[in-house]
């Protein structure tokens, strides 16, 4: 079989053009079988205007008679790589993966989640451990807990919430009836005798709800719900009818709790 083109000694890549149909003559280079077609040798990827610029795929890191296959997404943009390259996803990405880790540099680091400026009027949303079904448990860490170690948390919203409540300003009462609302913490009251119906315990575990009268007014539960100071026993008093009586009240998961009270 004779060459069909004269490059057996090309000191220089050969274009895809000057190479004739007939692969067989090629055989040391490519195998052609059950429609792939096998590069034997490095394959190099070389820029048109810069053949100094060279890209190659090298797969020996690949186990012996193992084929990995990549598929390429349905869009164009920039390969991601695992290389100190500075990337941006612009995209919706997902790590789908049981542990992911993101950042592991035992020197001084610091590491972005949301950093990026918001627009002024627009919402930023950042969601940690948000998923989850009836039962499951969700931990979230925050700071070192190996002994010795220190730090510190700042804070620099507006308001934080907990269980879904946050710390608000004061409300005024002036009702002889009122219903805390999921959003009140501290409530003063300026109205004779009014009858409080307090959230459900069990909904709010570990909330606190402040309360203070500033005249003679008496303030009681709707329900039994309310454990004085010096009792277990839950009942339907929280304020007596002396002005300045304040009390804090704890949510223990089944009553309100008076943990201070004066």
């Amino acid at each position: 079989m004779s060459v069909p083109n004269s490059f057996a000694s090309a000191a220089s890549p050969i274009p895809l053009a000057n190479l004739d149909a007939n692969f067989a003559y090629y055989d040391a280079a490519f195998q052609l079988a059950s429609g792939y077609m096998a590069v034997n040798y490095t394959f190099r990827l070389e820029d048109p205007t810069d053949n100094s610029k060279v890209a190659e795929f090298v797969i020996s890191g690949i186990t012996t008679a193992t084929t990995r296959q990549f598929t390429l997404p349905n869009i164009s943009g920039a390969l991601a790589t695992l290389g100190a390259l500075t990337q941006t996803f612009a995209g919706t990405t997902t790590f789908s993966a049981a542990s992911v880790t993101v950042g592991s540099s035992t020197a001084a680091s610091t590491y972005n989640l949301g950093s990026g400026a918001t627009t002024a009027a627009t919402t930023k949303t950042i969601n940690i451990g948000t998923a989850g079904v009836s039962t499951s448990i969700t931990n979230i860490n925050i700071g070192s807990a190996v002994a010795g170690a220190t730090g510190k948390t700042t804070v620099n919203s507006e308001w934080t919430e907990v269980n879904a409540f946050a710390a608000q300003p004061p409300v005024t009462v002036n009702a002889a009836t009122y219903t805390v609302s999921s959003t009140d913490y501290s409530l003063i009251f300026t109205t004779t005798a009014p009858t409080v119906t307090l959230p459900a315990a069990a909904s709010f575990t570990g909330r606190i709800l402040m309360v203070k009268n500033v005249t003679a007014t008496a303030v009681i539960s709707a329900s039994a719900n309310v454990v004085p100071l010096g009792s277990t026993t839950a009942g339907t008093a929280i304020l007596a009818a002396t002005a300045g009586k304040f009390a804090m009240l704890q949510s223990d998961g089944t009553n309100w709790v008076t943990m201070m009270a004066n």
